[in-house]
């Protein structure tokens, strides 16, 4: 059986490589990084910046078990307003990003 935890564990001034290596010292084996409107991965991030975290993940021992967001709370897919679906959608690409990592 292995052991994740959530970024949102972690205080909100800790950066990613300190949650991978906090985690991954407290004996995790995976931790569930969070996707939001700020912070270290954004609807923003590209590919590139996706890669940069995986690396950094494996590069400490833990892997990135899942992805976290609340973001479709505000930004349904299947909400009447097109803007709304539209960010929606780009919350979806962000989140195919990390699965073919």
């Amino acid at each position: 059986m292995k052991k994740g935890i959530s970024q949102w564990s972690f205080p909100s001034n800790y950066k990613l490589n300190e949650c991978f290596k906090v985690a991954k010292d407290a004996g995790f084996d995976g931790i569930e990084v969070v996707l939001d409107e700020t912070g270290e991965i954004t609807l923003k991030s590209t590919e590139d910046d996706i890669k940069k975290f995986v690396e950094l993940s494996k590069s400490v021992g833990i892997e990135i078990s899942s992805l976290a967001t609340g973001l479709f709370w505000n930004y349904s897919l299947s909400s009447d307003e097109k803007k709304i679906r539209e960010k929606a959608f780009s919350n979806r690409t962000v989140l195919e990003l990390f699965i073919v990592q």
